[in-house]
């Protein structure tokens, strides 16, 4: 009994050493995962910026040939773009870096891959252990920063 004991004991401080190592790794995977986030999300921004001043060129030049419904139309369109585009930049507004936390707490999947097949529920083997890309890994992010998950 007393053997068993002090086995149970050494895993715990084992687990132990492992979770602690393994927390600051997850969380600067989760800090570099998130600035490629930000700067995808920047990037539509800038480029939906850009679509926006040509548009509103060509609805100059749709004005100038007497085609006011072309001009209205392309207009419009600047507008949702540019709504768009600011929605998406992680630089400014609500959904900027600002406002992400940058100590991010790891969930239980961004640990598992820092773990060497540890549980990262107590001291045994994980019996869940999957490949990392089937696991689900956090987004610090907002949504809106995905152009694919947007309402």
């Amino acid at each position: 009994m007393a053997e068993a004991n002090r086995k149970r004991m050494e895993e715990r401080r084992q687990w132990g050493q492992i979770t602690a190592a393994a927390r600051p790794q997850a969380q600067a995977m989760l800090q570099r995962r998130t600035m490629v986030a930000a700067l995808d999300a920047w990037r539509n921004a800038q480029a939906l910026r850009e679509i926006c001043t040509i548009l509103d060129d060509t609805a100059a030049a749709a004005e100038h040939a007497n085609d006011p419904h072309s001009a209205t139309n392309l207009r419009n369109w600047c507008i949702v773009g540019r709504e768009l585009a600011n929605r998406l930049d992680p630089t400014t507004g609500p959904t900027s870096l600002a406002n992400i936390a940058f100590d991010i707490e790891p969930g239980v999947d961004d640990l598992r891959p820092f773990l060497d097949g540890w549980s990262p529920d107590g001291p045994h083997q994980d019996y869940q252990r999957k490949p990392v890309e089937q696991l689900t890994l956090s987004k610090p992010w907002p949504s809106d920063w995905e152009l694919g998950s947007l309402p």
